[in-house]
């Protein structure tokens, strides 16, 4: 995710598996232990293990293991509903063979199902879909034994009262990690933003560096920008004005340097990180940038600026390659400004001059 975007709901999704990827993976494994110890020592079972609770077990352990294996925030979702309904099933089976002796058991499961999944469930409509499909299971399977002796109406509102419960857990629980994870993109967000021109800063710019994509068949290229002249614009037009002239260029740079990512390194300096076929396209695209300065008149302020080029090939350092950017702007300047100068060191520069 760019630092100058907002994160989505698909990324709070991403950050909730994040922060509950160890504690889901060992819980469910351990539960999946728990149900084999159960199966063996349990001295109250009729009977050994069903073919249907064997194949509800290895869903359980293939659920687990696909969520624990890949990333997919659907099969996540997918995975902890189907797992929840699965365990549910294999416990009232259970208890089913102990010819009555382990009817107490089974709303006590069913309670400390629903209150695990109101705490790591990322969504409220699954947790509520979770609380019904669970419920329904243990009903069918265990019939009027579910009660356990009580009084209907005594059992109803025991089951309402932790339906309510579970319910307004999960609905907290997610508002304060939602309140916290945008919280956090808000502050990244601003640490890594310039707050005049609102592109990303010399933080988020040099960052993206070493993460840029491996060299395929586009090749990249550092543009390193600076603003002709703008001292002499701040002392004669005033402050206000040369950061009118900064906010323009800003604009036009996210306008007409796309796809790129771009940012102010600092005062007037601004550097751009381009993905292109061949440097003339570079080449192309700052002619274009030039003209549409020069025709930009913020404030009735005329301004230029001088760019330099490197482009990052195999063997060469990013230190090297913005080392050769700001000698080339240098060049540039010494050229008598408005003008793109490409570093001489670069293989590709040649077809741009």
């Amino acid at each position: 995710m760019n630092s100058h975007e907002k994160a989505t709901e698909a990324d709070f999704y991403q950050y909730m598996r994040g922060r509950l990827y160890r504690p889901v993976v060992f819980l469910e494994s351990a539960c999946i232990v728990f149900i084999i110890a159960s199966f063996l020592l349990n001295p109250y079972l009729t009977s050994g293990i069903s073919r249907l609770e064997a194949i509800l077990l290895v869903c359980i352990s293939l659920i687990s293991l696909a969520k624990a294996r890949w990333p997919s925030i659907l099969l996540w979702r997918m995975g902890t509903c189907l797992y929840s309904l699965a365990l549910m099933l294999i416990s009232a089976l259970e208890v089913q063979d102990m010819a009555g002796r382990g009817d107490p058991f089974i709303v006590p499961i069913l309670i400390s199902i629903w209150f695990y999944n109101a705490f790591v469930t990322p969504s409220k409509y699954d947790c509520l879909a979770i609380l019904l499909l669970t419920g329904f299971a243990a009903s069918l399977v265990c019939g009027r034994s579910l009660m356990s002796g009580m009084a209907p109406e005594l059992f109803g509102l025991l089951v309402f009262a932790v339906f309510v419960v579970a319910i307004t857990l999960n609905r907290t629980m997610l508002t304060m990690m939602h309140s916290m994870f945008f919280m956090q993109d808000e502050f990244r967000r601003l640490a890594e933003i310039d707050p005049l021109t609102k592109i990303p800063n010399r933080r988020a710019l040099f960052a993206r560096l070493d993460d840029k994509l491996p060299l395929h068949q586009q090749s990249w290229f550092w543009v390193l920008i600076d603003l002709d002249d703008f001292k002499q614009i701040n002392d004669r037009y005033g402050h206000a004005a040369g950061d009118q002239v900064l906010v323009c260029f800003a604009d036009l740079l996210v306008r007409l340097s796309q796809p790129a990512f771009l940012g102010r390194i600092g005062g007037e300096e601004f550097g751009l990180l381009l993905s292109r076929q061949s440097a003339s396209q570079v080449d192309q695209l700052l002619n274009r940038l030039q003209a549409a300065v020069a025709a930009a008149r913020p404030g009735g302020v005329c301004f230029s600026f001088s760019a330099g080029v490197a482009s990052f090939t195999p063997g060469v350092s990013t230190a090297d390659v913005l080392r050769m950017a700001d000698q080339a702007m240098y060049a540039a300047k010494r050229q008598g400004k408005r003008q793109v100068v490409f570093a001489s060191g670069s293989p590709q520069m040649a077809d741009a001059i």
